[in-house]
């Protein structure tokens, strides 16, 4: 049996609400600190970039390195499912 939509939301909001604990964040932080697969991040990350509440950015160091952060309308979802307490 596949993933349930229930799943499937719950691991977007709980990588949404990580990032915005923790700005600037990498998809390796993510995946290790969440336990989810990188395949299931990018997936994940794809979604909430085209919804334009995550935005990418290439670091400065070498090798460069892909931080995340939540754009404004991410920050007021983020805002909100603090408030509501979901994890």
């Amino acid at each position: 049996m596949g993933i349930s939509l229930k799943d499937e939301i719950r691991r977007v909001f709980r990588v949404l609400l990580y990032i915005g604990d923790h700005e600037s964040s990498s998809i390796t932080d993510i995946s290790r600190n969440l336990g989810i697969h990188r395949a299931q991040i990018y997936t994940v990350l794809d979604a909430l970039i085209d919804l334009k509440l995550v935005r990418k950015s290439l670091g400065k160091g070498i090798p460069r390195r892909v931080t995340l952060s939540l754009t404004h309308e991410g920050r007021r979802l983020y805002e909100c499912l603090k408030e509501i307490n979901v994890t």
